[in-house]
């Protein structure tokens, strides 16, 4: 059972990019170990989040977290420009005292299954003048040039925040849609419920559907087998936990995994090693984990344009 493909790698703080043109070449779901916000600046795209296909317009932001399975679906091939950040999940949490979590906007688009924001224009104007001065920062080699990046980024995630704060309950309606219910049902029950024992028997009988015929419209929405599904996502809980520093056992149990061999044969056929810390997933300077076609920041200078990188 292939699993879902990581891909990208990031080495620092946060990277953004600006690009324009259609990707050369469908891309497949997949994951970051980091998080991805996607501004859409031209055109139309419809993005695939963990089940849920969003039909964006332009100005339209979308907050993908670390671990979310996900894909862009251009159909019909047409140009479109969006600007891309990367962003370390470590360097928004140690960098908000008082208890302010930049993570948060994240996090909660993951808790209320809805991934995409669409501002007010008054604030969608404030976040596009912050991204286009953090765009003139990087390009410049003034005083303190760095730290300057970094304090314009970190404003426009307290802006970005503000922005999910503000997003009116039930606007998901009107940036997405669910192919089936019945899985978008699925997904959000595995959500809030990974950790704990079930068959998909069970899991079927939950939702009153024919187990094969959940499977049948689970790989259709999300591309993947809902046990292959359950366990990649079991496998990353379990390496987010590791990297927090729970033993080995205790991150079988916590994610899920109930015979702790069948944990260490799956984590080393997927990480290639067994259960420990996590510094050898991606190790510095490892460049075999490309970056996906949609974010791809290399080729034509006339097609991508890398902006900064902190």
């Amino acid at each position: 059972m292939n699993s879902y493909e990581k891909r990208g790698y990031l080495d620092r703080d946060f990277r953004l990019f600006r690009l324009k043109g259609p990707t050369e070449e469908p891309v497949g779901y997949h994951y970051h170990d980091f998080h991805k916000i996607l501004i859409l600046q031209k055109g139309r795209l419809d993005y695939l989040i963990e089940g849920r296909s969003y039909h964006l317009h332009p100005h339209d932001i979308v907050l993908v977290g670390r671990h979310t399975v996900h894909r862009p679906e251009n159909a019909h091939r047409t140009d479109y420009e969006r600007t891309i950040l990367y962003v370390s999940p470590s360097f928004l949490d140690i960098r908000t005292p008082g208890g302010c979590d930049l993570n948060r906007c994240f996090l909660d688009a993951r808790a209320r299954h809805s991934d995409v924001l669409r501002p007010d224009p008054a604030r969608m104007q404030k976040l596009l003048s912050l991204l286009s001065r953090l765009e003139s920062a990087g390009r410049e080699d003034g005083f303190a040039r760095e730290l300057y990046c970094r304090l314009l980024f970190l404003e426009f995630m307290v802006g970005l925040n503000r922005a999910a704060l503000e997003q009116p309950a039930g606007s998901d309606s009107l940036n997405s849609s669910a192919g089936s219910g019945v899985i978008s049902a699925v997904l959000r029950y595995l959500a809030d419920h990974l950790a704990e024992d079930f068959t998909i028997d069970e899991l079927a009988a939950r939702f009153y559907i024919s187990k094969y015929h959940m499977m049948r419209l689970f790989r259709q929405e999300t591309g993947y087998t809902v046990h292959g599904y359950i366990t990649e996502k079991r496998l990353l809980s379990a390496a987010e936990l590791l990297q927090q520093g729970s033993s080995v056992a205790d991150a079988c149990l916590q994610s899920g995994f109930r015979n702790y061999a069948a944990f260490l044969r799956a984590y080393k056929k997927k990480y290639g090693a067994p259960p420990r810390s996590l510094a050898s997933l991606s190790p510095p300077g490892e460049d075999a984990l490309s970056l996906p076609t949609e974010d791809a920041h290399y080729g034509a200078e006339s097609r991508t344009r890398r902006i900064y990188k902190s």
